[in-house]
């Protein structure tokens, strides 16, 4: 090869560096920041679900506790009209759930069984003849999914998907 060629090669390569290296930091810059803008929201979203399913759990033990001081006479319309408390953990209740219901994929399976589990535990609330083991079980399944769900979008966050 004569010199003349070797330096067009040069020049040819040179160019053709010149402009696809900043397409490809472009490409890879826009992945990044993709990447990071999604981890970012979905560290807010596992923080708002784990929130809000913690705080369901706790409204449920709290109505938990109120019905049982009625023992075997429940009836949770009369025990709303009767505590102004009760009312207000009640709309707690039914805000949380509804956030939660906004808040999962009704796709997804792990998400399908924690909105059953929720209303299970309502159902068991209102039924005078659920027990408080019933009412402790459906709890524990709601912790159960939940963590399932949490470890899985944190197993995302971590990949960067």
């Amino acid at each position: 090869m004569s010199t003349s060629m070797l330096g067009l090669i040069s020049a040819m390569t040179a160019l053709i560096a010149s402009i696809l290296g900043p397409i490809v930091t472009l490409t890879v810059a826009r992945r990044q920041f993709n990447a990071n803008v999604l981890s970012t929201n979905r560290e807010k979203w596992i923080e708002t679900f784990r929130d809000r399913l913690s705080e369901l759990v706790s409204l449920i033990s709290t109505a938990s506790l109120v019905r049982s001081e009625w023992r075997s006479q429940w009836n949770a319309r009369e025990a709303i009209a009767k505590d102004p408390l009760f009312v207000t953990a009640v709309e707690k209740i039914a805000y949380s759930f509804t956030q939660l219901t906004l808040l999962t994929n009704e796709e997804e399976e792990s998400h399908q069984a924690l909105l059953r589990a929720i209303d299970r535990a309502i159902i068991h609330l209102q039924n005078a003849e659920a027990s408080e083991d019933d009412v402790r079980n459906d709890m524990d399944e709601l912790r159960h999914v939940g963590r399932q769900i949490i470890r899985y979008e944190w197993g995302r966050v971590k990949r960067g998907v």
